[in-house]
């Protein structure tokens, strides 16, 4: 062994690795940190998912429970660390101001004021606190499946194209949630 091995072993021993592998335990969602172990090493509490613990803004990345992560330490401080990359993502909440958006693996929510745009399953929201688009265009599709116009014999009938406006009724009934 040269000098040059011995100094890097020196070095090696005193400098932390700074970033480990570990499987996530348990999160902590309200908190924005969650648990993690690391083979032979302690079990890290507290690992921040977001730049300061327990922030409601920002953007926050939800590992799911049982995924790998990368795990870096704050500071070279082996007990203050935050996850880096993750295998398997839970959720994704993204918080500016007055607007989110909501993504888990079955809603997509976009809400900005009383305003939401979701997409769940097959299905598409368009609302705020008083309406929303579905109610709208069933409501239209009501009125106008009942026109009547006044002739010189009288009222008319019904529009003879009623089946069509059921139809496009049931195709926004498909469609919007």
């Amino acid at each position: 062994m040269n000098i040059r091995d011995v100094i890097t072993e020196i070095v090696r021993q005193q400098v932390h690795v700074q970033t480990r592998v570990g499987k996530v335990d348990s999160i902590d969602e309200a908190r924005r940190s969650c648990r993690i172990s690391i083979e032979g090493r302690p079990d890290r509490l507290d690992v921040r998912l977001q730049a300061v613990v327990s922030a409601s803004s920002g953007l926050l990345m939800v590992p799911k429970v049982g995924s790998f992560v990368l795990v870096g330490l704050i500071e070279n401080d082996p007990t203050s660390s935050f996850v880096t990359l993750t295998t398997d993502i839970d959720k994704v909440l993204v918080e500016i101001g007055n607007s989110t958006v909501k993504i888990d693996e079955s809603d997509i929510r976009l809400i900005q004021g009383s305003a939401v745009v979701s997409l769940s399953g097959d299905f598409i929201e368009l609302s705020n606190n008083t309406q929303n688009l579905k109610g709208i265009l069933q409501d239209l599709m009501t009125a106008i499946s009942q026109i009547t116009v006044t002739t010189a014999n009288g009222p008319s009938g019904t529009p003879i194209n009623v089946p069509a406006f059921i139809t496009l009724s049931n195709r926004i009934e498909a469609l919007l949630s």
